[in-house]
């Protein structure tokens, strides 16, 4: 899904969340962490996760099922894989977050660019920022998903991030697409920037996840769902939405006797992403009609 023209709207919103929150931290007014953690849970819970629960319906627009029966099995395909991007963070926790931030950064790129340069290198900035000026941050938030060891990630990513920055200035120097690129977007770079260095990492996230990723991701399914399923597929989104909080709730129990309350709620949150988010890109990035079944 690539921004378009029609989702001007989404970027005024997220250029008005993070203008809003930004001032909000200069005046001395940074949130508490348990607000933050707060706004995490509550506004991903309810802006963010339903972006993905469009997703029956996306698979049958482009010919993944037409029945009752290929309906259960795209939705049991899909746990599946949800299920094992869980199993595989329990067994490789650090290997598994490496890798659920260099996909969200290839889906979150996808925001801006269909160039796949500057969709790569816009990804590994939007992820970059925080661990370049909230480091101790970002590497505190790493150790609580998936171990001590994994605080190392966080100048891994923090290296990713500025040689991305530096393509991106070659790329805008140095071709056409990248010029066109730079000055469709200019404001909106300059805004993520904003949002990436003057915002604690978990604010600056719901802000882009939740005003600009969300919104855009449920506007564009929309637009590709049929007219006759629009409907339905919203009852559907609710449904599943609701589903996705009873197991995020029920995980978080299983969680608490093991680990602390902020860590658990942020483990819910982001591991649960990551489950949601594989099988999510793979039918976003890797299902065409060409790959429809009759069943």
């Amino acid at each position: 899904m690539i921004a378009k023209p029609g989702t001007w709207s989404v970027w005024v919103a997220f250029r008005l969340a993070t203008l809003l929150m930004v001032a909000l931290s200069v005046a001395g007014n940074s949130l508490p962490s348990w607000v933050q953690l707060l706004m995490l849970g509550v506004l991903v819970a309810f802006l963010g996760i339903p972006h993905g629960a469009f997703d029956p319906f996306i698979a049958k627009s482009r010919g993944l099922w037409r029945t009752g029966v290929g309906l259960a099995g795209f939705i049991a395909v899909y746990i599946a894989l949800a299920a094992i991007v869980i199993a595989l963070w329990v067994l490789f926790p650090v290997a598994s977050l490496f890798l659920f931030l260099i996909i969200s950064a290839w889906h979150f790129g996808a925001d801006w660019s269909r160039h796949i340069v500057i969709r790569c290198a816009v990804g590994l900035i939007i992820l970059g920022l925080p661990a370049v000026a909230y480091g101790p941050d970002v590497a505190s938030i790493f150790q609580m998903l998936s171990g001590e060891s994994a605080a190392t990630i966080q100048r891994y990513l923090a290296v990713l991030g500025v040689g991305a920055f530096l393509v991106l200035v070659v790329i805008s120097v140095l071709t056409a697409s990248g010029r066109q690129f730079l000055r469709s977007r200019f404001l909106d770079l300059f805004v993520l920037a904003l949002a990436g260095t003057c915002l604690p990492p978990l604010v600056y996230f719901v802000v882009y996840f939740c005003a600009l990723h969300s919104p855009m991701h449920v506007g564009h399914s929309l637009g590709e769902i049929s007219v006759v399923d629009r409907r339905p597929s919203v009852g559907w989104a609710v449904g599943l939405t609701i589903a996705t909080l009873m197991l995020g709730v029920i995980g978080y129990a299983v969680l608490m006797p093991f680990v602390s309350a902020h860590a658990g709620l942020l483990q819910v949150v982001f591991i649960g992403l990551a489950a949601l988010t594989v099988p999510h890109l793979a039918l976003i990035d890797g299902a065409t009609s060409n790959h429809g079944v009759s069943s």
